[in-house]
């Protein structure tokens, strides 16, 4: 369990990292997005962090000994993603879209009431 809260905390901290920036594809890496520039996930959180992170990964005592290293740990990482850490840009965008479509739609008139009508026939015979 505390292997898991550990590998939770890893990919949110690499995808805080990667908050501000939009990303490019690296073959295996997460190739999503329509805006593909700047820096990538493993260009962030490189191989010395994730071994000072997961320095007792292969101890005895932990689970699924020797499965992890640094690609398989990106690769799996990957498809865990947020619209609000790694596409923050699809996600203002697909936000302003929505709002620019509700504008759009026409408001309906709303039905007069009895006492709209009575007050207006009224104004228009004291004229």
């Amino acid at each position: 369990m505390r292997a898991w809260w550990t590998v939770l905390v890893v990919i949110v901290a690499a995808g805080a990292a990667v908050e501000a920036f939009k990303l490019k594809t690296k073959g295996w890496e997460y190739s999503g997005s329509v805006y593909r520039c700047n820096e990538t996930v493993t260009e962030y959180f490189q191989v010395y962090q994730f071994e000072n992170l997961f320095s007792k990964r292969n101890a005895p005592v932990a689970h699924a000994v020797g499965f992890w290293d640094y690609q398989s740990f990106i690769t799996a990482a990957a498809p865990l993603r947020s619209p609000r850490l790694l596409l923050q840009v699809e996600y203002l965008e697909q936000k302003k879209k929505k709002k620019k479509k509700k504008k759009k739609k026409k408001k309906k008139k709303k039905q007069p009431s009895a006492h709209d009508i009575f007050c207006r026939k009224l104004e228009a015979h004291n004229e």
